[in-house]
């Protein structure tokens, strides 16, 4: 990774980088959790490591250029879990052409599910449907990573 040993300086500034980047990332942990499935292991992707980016880059010593996408937890499950559901592969597939009119069905069907999953889970109860928390979640600037990313 260093551009050093060629007497050059690493721009951390291409987006088809970060997408290769983080493209290749996901692959990764996809083939490890269906791996570990497969002999019989639990696995669980920890999303929340990017709202917390800087201090856990610290806390690894990652070096400029390089930050975390997400944890991955593989081990023996002692006891099952509430499983969380997912959006229908419909609703992230489109075949020839994207196809907006399907989510009129598709979303409010999901946030059935979520919500009550939400409400019925032992821990973390919540009342608001993915679609509510999307919106939330997607109407906030994001906080820029300076360090980490250019």
């Amino acid at each position: 990774m260093r551009g050093e040993i060629q007497g050059e300086k690493i721009i951390f500034d291409q987006a088809e980088n970060l997408l290769v980047a983080v493209t290749d990332v996901g692959l990764l942990a996809q083939n490890l959790a269906l791996a570990a499935e497969s002999k019989g292991y639990g696995i669980c992707y920890i999303g929340g490591v990017r709202n917390n980016m800087e201090a856990i880059s610290e806390l690894v010593g990652l070096p400029e250029g390089v930050f975390p996408v997400y944890g991955l937890t593989v081990g023996v499950p002692n006891e099952g879990n509430e499983v969380k559901p997912r959006l229908p592969v419909e609703a992230i597939l489109h075949e020839n052409e994207y196809d907006e009119a399907k989510y009129e069905t598709l979303l409010p069907a999901y946030d059935a599910a979520i919500q009550e999953y939400y409400e019925r889970r032992s821990t973390n109860q919540k009342s608001e449907t993915w679609t509510q928390q999307m919106a939330n979640f997607l109407k906030r600037a994001s906080p820029r990573l300076k360090r980490r990313i250019g």
